[in-house]
């Protein structure tokens, strides 16, 4: 994978990265599975009034692993920036959620994330909340919705997405808007997905 970040918000210094690794998840019977990502990051910040211009570099990862107990419910727990790089642009965090899926086309996700790394040391760890759901249309669109707040911003937002899908890949379009806190910003994704089918 591989994301371009560019961002010129008001009063605050423009930044550019480049963030970019690769992941591997394996099945261990039909109840568990362990993931692990291996990523790089590059990031910089341009000088503005006393702030000065920085850059943000080096490689970090991130394990995970995902319970099925049951058919309809999956419980996750994240590791994230384990190699942890005093940025907030790789924050070290963890996080669990579940996901429900009560028919086959519909599910419905809560997660929680604590981060450990912060601009300000004073905030201790900030705890954020997500919760949302998604609904397969025909095997083929996939639309999403949802929302929380995200305590590292300490901003509440909604979220939204259509994914269209084949036996090829995917292409994704997704949005995040803040509603509330002192520096709001709305965010966009799109993304590229190749399936490749297993040997």
């Amino acid at each position: 994978f591989y994301t371009y970040t560019n961002a010129s918000p008001a009063g605050l210094p423009g930044v550019t990265g480049h963030h970019g690794g690769f992941a591997l998840a394996m099945p261990f019977g039909e109840k568990l599975s362990l993931g692990g990502t291996v990523r790089y990051m590059r990031f910089s910040s341009d000088a503005s009034g006393a702030i000065a211009a920085n850059v943000d570099k080096g490689l970090t990862f991130d394990l995970g692993a995902t319970l099925r107990p049951i058919q309809i419910l999956s419980i996750g727990l994240v590791g994230q920036g384990l190699a942890d790089r005093k940025s907030i642009w790789a924050p070290m965090r963890i996080g669990g959620g579940v996901v429900l899926q009560p028919i086959a086309d519909l599910s419905l996700a809560f997660d929680v994330t604590v981060s450990f790394t912060t601009w300000d040391p004073n905030r201790g760890n900030p705890t954020s909340f997500m919760g949302g759901g998604e609904y397969l249309f025909a095997r083929r669109v996939a639309l999403r919705a949802g929302g929380g707040r995200d305590g590292l911003w300490e901003n509440g937002y909604v979220t939204g997405g259509i994914s269209a899908l084949s036996e090829m890949g995917a292409v994704d379009f997704g949005f995040r808007s803040d509603v509330s806190g002192d520096l709001r910003g709305t965010y966009i994704g799109v993304s590229l997905r190749l399936f490749v089918p297993a040997p």
